[in-house]
């Protein structure tokens, strides 16, 4: 048996249930909109509020951030090697992005800074910290001994699988896309 429509008696009460029904629409539009400001508030580097293309842009800039590093310092030192399967740690994704921010901000002075002495300074122990903490709470500690060899003081180590690293960040940016969902 199919709902019966409401009655209304007068146009007066239809225009009241109307403009009750589009301060709800607005409210819901405000509630969203503020959420929305709000992670552009949060910073392009915040990756719990990032989704589509800023997403995938930025794991694109993670990644040539960490080649660059593994080219210039980490190739110097196991222990200072970001290795190839970084994108699988959450937590050096983390620290890694905010290495990638403090470097920026360093580079950008157009005068004389010790900006780019205390980026180095905060750099270390960070990596430290990425190498001593194990595969299960997101470090490197247990993937190390899989990951590369040695040779000398020059440090193999293999990059991200172009191809692997693709499909990572679409079935990523995926799984942070809003839901779309049909109008009715």
């Amino acid at each position: 048996m199919a709902e019966e429509e409401p009655q209304y008696a007068t146009t007066r009460q239809l225009e009241d249930v109307l403009a009750a029904l589009l301060d709800q629409i607005a409210a819901v539009r405000d509630e969203l909109t503020a959420e929305q400001d709000e992670a552009k508030r949060a910073g392009r580097w915040r990756w719990e509020t990032l989704e589509g293309e800023e997403r995938a842009d930025l794991w694109y800039e993670l990644r040539d951030f960490i080649g660059w590093y593994n080219t210039t310092i980490g190739r110097q030192n196991e222990h200072l090697a970001i290795w190839g399967c970084w994108p699988g740690h959450p937590v050096v994704v983390e620290v890694m992005t905010a290495q990638l921010v403090a470097w920026k901000a360093a580079h950008r002075s157009t005068v004389p800074t010790d900006a780019i002495r205390l980026w180095f300074e905060h750099l270390w122990p960070a990596v430290a910290k990425i190498h001593d903490l194990d595969g299960n709470v997101g470090g490197l500690g247990k993937c190390a001994a899989k990951h590369h060899e040695t040779n000398g003081n020059a440090v193999g180590i293999p990059p991200v699988d172009p191809a692997d690293f693709d499909t990572l960040v679409r079935e990523d940016v995926e799984a942070h896309s809003p839901v779309e969902t049909d109008a009715a």
